[in-house]
């Protein structure tokens, strides 16, 4: 009786084009994946996490190369080593509007240009990094052509060349950062920095500390005869030099675009470099 019921209502519904009605798929809202708790790497936890999700790292030593090519939040619990042990950059922002909260990178590769490497190297828009700290690597935190980033209150200090470096990157916000001691000890004549802009406008730098870097505290100039280095803020800054001079800016003419306020420079005035 139940089965000819059933075969009754399905034919009702086939001639009078019935339809039983499906609700679509609701969005799946934002997770949080934890590590090694859900994946044992951090690469395996970002290739298995949506746009939006947050991956939190447990503390421990986590060694290779981290790649950031999804929108993710990355928090680490009592400050996650990653160690790239000499090759790459130990994490790499491809994608826009990440943030990274509480890691400390170490011992990434060398490189030169576009293949350089750094503690975290941003190669993307938008993103936030904070509270990391970037020791023993070629840069400690490098943004190539990477625009409106935040960076605040990062320790970059101890790396081979700059601490901070950024090249034809634009609006972005560094903050309460400590960049030091920042030295080249393999070739005394290279260039290095705490805080070095190349070809980059429109930043603002406040209340950062650059001190006992190899040539120049905080560096700004061009990067090449078509490019420029205008516009940036210079407010509440500390630096002093170990080998050369505190703040140094190039420019291509007589009218410094960059503006300074409240920074304490020991022990020589800022020095402005004309080409």
């Amino acid at each position: 009786m139940r089965k000819r019921l059933l075969f009754a209502l399905l034919c009702f519904a086939i001639i009078f084009g019935f339809t039983i009605p499906i609700s679509p798929m609701a969005h799946a809202s934002p997770g949080t994946i934890y590590v090694p708790d859900n994946y044992p790497s951090i690469q395996a936890a970002v290739n298995a996490a949506s746009p939006g999700d947050t991956i939190i790292v447990r503390a421990g030593n986590y060694y290779g190369n981290v790649h950031l090519n999804k929108q993710l939040t990355l928090v680490g619990e009592n400050l996650p080593v990653i160690d790239a042990n000499g090759s790459g950059s130990p994490m790499t922002l491809e994608a826009d509007g990440c943030a990274v909260d509480g890691f400390k990178v170490r011992n990434s590769g060398g490189g030169f240009v576009a293949q350089e490497s750094a503690g975290i190297k941003v190669i993307s828009n938008n993103n936030r990094l904070t509270n990391n700290i970037a020791l023993n690597n070629w840069y400690g935190i490098y943004l190539y052509y990477s625009n409106g980033n935040a960076l605040d209150r990062n320790n970059t200090s101890n790396n081979s060349l700059e601490g901070i470096r950024l090249v034809a990157s634009n609006n972005n916000n560094l903050a309460n950062n400590t960049s030091n001691s920042n030295i080249y000890l393999s070739n005394p004549n290279t260039e290095g920095a705490g805080i070095l802009l190349l070809g980059s406008n429109y930043n603002t730098l406040d209340s950062n500390v650059a001190n006992s870097n190899h040539w120049f505290g905080i560096q700004l100039r061009k990067w090449a005869l078509t490019t420029t280095c205008d516009h940036n803020q210079l407010v509440h800054n500390t630096a002093n030099h170990w080998g050369r001079m505190s703040i140094v800016e190039e420019l291509t003419s007589w009218i410094p675009v960059t503006t300074m306020s409240h920074t304490t420079i020991s022990p020589l005035m800022a020095f402005l470099e004309l080409n």
